[in-house]
């Protein structure tokens, strides 16, 4: 009797053990299904995968990270699960996008640019098109570059090689244009210990038709070129460029023109402006250096300090930088 009791018992005991085992067994094997396949959640079109699961409006992408040459973005159109990759920013700011071909992408935002590719996407290929675009990948800058003045494609320049030099930026920017001082090319440079810019003036015509590339100038972040007009072709002109909607040359007025005047001119602020230190680059006739200026616009604007406001003189080169940090 007593050797069956203790038969029933064992009999028991691996009976639960077994069943206690199947059923962790079990739910290990449930949860791995549920993180495996639940991250391939169902569109609004039916489609399913990965990127199904982020967002899915225009209005929650990024609106605060300028893209920058060099990033990978990865982009899809919500009804259409046929249109999605990884796209990226060429070294010129251009993205080539399915059907619309190449736009300009650099210092957008993926919400703006989003917003830019719906319209051209739906005046022509879609009835309607959400387009989603994140950030993918980060390009590998060494900083950034401002180039302004009498060149083709002025803006922001990203520092990808080892070395980038001023040639390099104005053939990036599209050249010359015919009436650029290309033998007086100024470069301002970030100089803490004496608390103003450092001028430097480069004649970038003789390295480029000479090859005299040991003169060329290695740019370091936030460096400013500013290519000017002939003296011949200067006139009645100032210049707007920058952190600006619409920049280029205005009419000086015969010096009556005021410099936050010129900014309305030129559409106003854009969204990275740095408005309290808009600087004006003057022509000084004693010496080859320009004068350089900086006026708090955005008190003049916003607060009517106009007492702070200048008058811009002909050949005046206004430049709006941008913020450092942007919320």
């Amino acid at each position: 009797m007593s050797k069956l009791w203790i038969f029933e018992w064992w009999h028991r005991r691996l009976c639960l053990c077994f069943h206690g085992r199947m059923i962790l067994l079990l739910l290990f094997v449930g949860l791995m299904a549920h993180s495996l396949f639940g991250e391939m959640a169902v569109s609004k079109d039916g489609s399913t995968g990965p990127a199904a699961s982020r967002t899915g409006t225009i209005d929650e992408l990024n609106d605060a990270y300028p893209l920058h040459v060099g990033d990978r973005i990865q982009f899809r159109i919500l009804e259409d699960p046929d249109a999605t990759g990884v796209l990226a920013i060429t070294d010129i700011g251009e993205m080539d996008i399915p059907l619309v071909g190449r736009v300009n992408a650099a210092n957008k935002t993926c919400k703006q640019l989003a917003l830019e590719l719906k319209t051209l996407l739906e005046k022509k290929y879609y009835r309607k098109a959400t387009v989603l675009l994140e950030l993918d990948a980060m390009s590998k800058s060494r900083g950034k570059v401002y180039v302004y003045g009498q060149i083709r494609s002025p803006g922001i320049q990203e520092i990808l090689g080892e070395k980038f030099t001023v040639s390099q930026a104005i053939m990036r920017a599209g050249g010359f244009m015919e009436s650029a001082d290309a033998r007086k090319v100024k470069v301002f440079r970030k100089n803490a210990k004496e608390g103003r810019d450092r001028e430097m003036t480069l004649d970038v015509l003789d390295i480029l038709e000479n090859g005299k590339t040991r003169d060329d100038i290695a740019l370091q972040d936030e460096d400013y070129i500013m290519v000017t007009q002939q003296p011949l072709v200067l006139r009645e002109k100032i210049y707007v460029y920058g952190q600006v909607r619409t920049p280029g040359p205005q009419d000086s007025q015969g010096g009556e023109l005021m410099l936050s005047t010129a900014i309305l001119n030129a559409g106003g602020f854009a969204d990275f402006a740095n408005g309290r230190k808009v600087k004006v680059f003057r022509k000084n006739a004693k010496d080859e250096k320009d004068k350089e200026l900086i006026v708090d616009v955005q008190e003049v604007l916003k607060e009517g300090r106009f007492e702070k406001d200048i008058a811009l003189q002909p050949g005046d080169y206004v430049m709006v930088p941008e913020k450092l940090i942007n919320f």
